[in-house]
């Protein structure tokens, strides 16, 4: 799977997670005036925890997402590792932009002599250079706050932000879909 089919993958995703979440925050026409009044928001911490949650339980049947920064596994879909929070995978180059801005943030880290391999793989199913010592360094790694904020950062700028700008710009027909952006 191309990173383009894996981006659109995602907003459909974050699409289906955005109109759930609004038809449970604003289910009735009294909550819909209200919303009107109000400035709900996807950008706010409570309605990114549900959007998490609902992102958890479709990539990992789980909505203990904060759990999954230490996900790594090969799903043997085409794309290398799978890993952290939304799905960074190896061969779709998310995960190598992941390592090289926790490499920014913290220039010692267990996981930046794998950058080299990283960029070997990108574009396939490869794990040359990766394998299991990979695998034990991402789950260190994912206990340090600094790789945890470097997914968050990197799930927004590349994923969330983007699905709710879109949204925004596609201009939902539903007053439920238009107050929660």
């Amino acid at each position: 799977m191309d990173k383009r089919l894996k981006f659109s993958s995602i907003i459909v995703i974050l699409s289906i997670i955005v109109s759930v979440i609004c038809y449970f925050v604003f289910g009735d026409q009294e909550t819909v005036a209200a919303a009107k009044k109000s400035a709900v928001s996807l950008k706010t911490a409570a309605k990114k925890e549900i959007a998490m949650e609902l992102v958890s339980s479709a990539e990992n049947s789980s909505l203990k997402w904060k759990k999954q920064y230490a996900y790594i596994e090969d799903i043997k879909d085409g794309r290398g590792y799978t890993a952290g929070i939304i799905g960074f995978c190896s061969g779709t180059g998310d995960m190598l932009q992941l390592v090289e801005s926790y490499t920014k943030m913290k220039p010692q880290n267990v996981l930046k002599k794998y950058l080299p391999a990283l960029k070997k793989v990108n574009g396939t199913a490869s794990h040359k250079g990766l394998g299991k010592a990979f695998e034990k360094d991402w789950k260190k790694a994912a206990k340090d706050k600094t790789f945890q904020k470097a997914q968050n950062n990197l799930r927004d700028k590349v994923y969330f932000d983007p699905a709710v700008k879109q949204a925004k710009k596609r201009r939902p027909a539903h007053i439920r879909s238009v107050r929660l952006l």
